[in-house]
Formats: structure tokens, sequence, C-alpha cells
């Protein structure tokens, strides 16, 4: 069973990100450290202001690790602010955020997928992370958010 962290608050908002960038990795599942990792507390810097509800730019932290120009990205982060009323109104509001699963390819590639709960739905938000080397710093080179768990679930003893 993999560890789960879990952090529970109060109401927020739910972005829509599209065109964002989706990098597909061969990865395996790693279990999260109890040490603090700067990229995971930026994921989870992110979430955290989303749900407790702060309009104020949630990603802003993340705008300096980001491989796109700053003011493409606050393009994008605004995009995702606009469709907050129609998240919430659809999913109804935020209860908890749970990191569901750490990927790494070598010492380059990190994934991070966690899962906001909301009162009718859950939400799968996926942070990826590329260093081009080990002296170099990560790079936020993709985010993205859906509603599909299906492929969090892993199958059942017996199925083929």
């Amino acid at each position: 069973m993999m560890n789960r962290r879990s952090v529970a608050l109060g109401s927020g908002m739910l972005a829509v990100a599209t065109g964002v960038w989706v990098i597909c990795l061969a990865a395996q599942d790693v279990t999260p450290s109890a040490r603090p990792d700067p990229q995971r507390e930026l994921c989870r810097g992110a979430l955290a202001s989303i749900l407790v509800d702060k309009n104020a730019a949630p990603f802003a932290r993340l705008t300096e690790h980001c491989v796109i120009p700053k003011a493409a990205f606050r393009t994008l982060e605004a995009q995702v602010l606009r469709k907050v009323g129609e998240a919430d109104q659809a999913l109804g509001r935020k209860v908890a955020f749970d990191l569901v699963r750490e990927d790494r390819v070598g010492n380059f590639a990190r994934r991070f997928i966690w899962v906001m709960r909301r009162q009718r739905s859950a939400v799968r938000w996926t942070f990826e992370f590329y260093r081009p080397a080990p002296d170099q710093k990560w790079q936020l080179t993709g985010l993205s958010w859906d509603p599909g768990l299906k492929p969090l679930y892993r199958p059942a003893e017996g199925d083929g």
C-alpha cells in the first residue's frame, strides 16, 4: 500500500487548464519520503492555495521554475482562474487533497500526481519536473488536471 498525504481545509477553486504541456514518461512508483522535498512542496503549496480559495495567483511560486516565459505562464494561470466558478458549481466545494503517486525517471525527471477531493467528484492534478543535469535546478515542464482517476487504479488480484 502506498503512503498517502492529505490536507483538508475549507472551500476553494478548481482550475481548468487546457493547452498545458504533458510529457509522457516511463516511470516507476516511489513512496514519498518523510523529509521535505522542494518540488513536492511547490505542488502542495499551489494546491493548498486553491483549496482555501486564495484567488491571488495560486501558481506564483511555480512561475520561477517554469520553462515557458513568465508572461505565458501567467496567461495560463488566468485561464485556470476563469474556470473556477464552473468547476465549483459542477463538482462542489473542495474537501482535501492527497499525494497519491510520485514517479521518477533516473535523476532527471519527476512526476507528482495529486487528487483533490470535492463533494461530488475528485480531480487528478499532475505536476512534471525536468532537470537537464544534476547540477542544474528542476524546471516545471508539465501541469495539468482532469477528472480521470481511472489511470490511478491498479488491477485487482485475479484481474487479467
